[in-house]
């Protein structure tokens, strides 16, 4: 989880700097916001640890496979398919 106060603090970059990469690593769908508030507002990256348990078992991706986005964890599934 980041906000943008330890984001400032830990790489010692402005606000407008941290917010950008924040925004840049939303839309690439690295991190994802945790509320909707415009104040306090924290992000957290889904599925960074199960992908650190995933490798620290030895299970690696394919050389081929192509990283893409995380899906977020909290998103809701389709509706419409098998009960």
């Amino acid at each position: 989880m980041i906000t943008v106060q330890v984001g400032v603090a830990r790489v010692n970059r402005t606000k407008p700097a941290v917010n950008g990469a924040i925004n840049q690593l939303v839309e690439a769908g690295v991190l994802f916001p945790l509320s909707t508030d415009r104040r306090n507002r924290a992000w957290e990256a889904a599925g960074l640890l199960e992908l650190i348990a995933r490798l620290e078992s030895g299970e690696y991706p394919d050389e081929e496979e192509k990283p893409g986005p995380i899906a977020d964890p909290r998103a809701q599934p389709a509706s419409g398919g098998e009960p």
